[in-house]
């Protein structure tokens, strides 16, 4: 339940033009960046973060709000801060955040009319 908004606020981010570098898991031999997991201890990225949605593992739209955070977090631990990863994962967290506040806004709402129909 509820969860209709997080995956609308993930296809927002997915559709972006900068969420390229976000779609999937890390590949640190493919990008020939050995150490990154010894940089960034708990990976995500946004097609596992879709997966988890799909399945219902997520208990709440702040659980969901943190693995989205994650991927920025990890993005702007291991790039150098003008980077163009890190630059577009600024942008998108910027972005989230603003419809992030609006999704949080929309659900007490929904949640006040519920429980005024209880």
């Amino acid at each position: 339940k509820n969860m209709k908004q997080c995956q609308s606020a993930l296809l927002k981010l997915t559709k972006h033009r900068y969420s390229w570098p976000f779609m999937e898991p890390v590949d640190p031999i493919k990008l020939e960046i050995p150490d990154y997991f010894d940089v960034i201890k708990n990976p995500m990225d946004l097609g596992t973060i879709g997966a988890k949605l799909t399945k219902g593992k997520y208990k709440d739209e702040d659980d969901f709000a943190s693995d989205i955070r994650l991927v920025w977090k990890n993005a702007l631990t291991y790039n150098p801060p003008n980077s163009d990863v890190a630059v577009m994962a600024k942008t998108l967290s910027d972005l989230f955040e603003k419809n992030f506040k609006t999704l949080k806004t929309q659900l007490r709402q929904k949640r006040k009319v519920e429980m005024t129909w209880e």
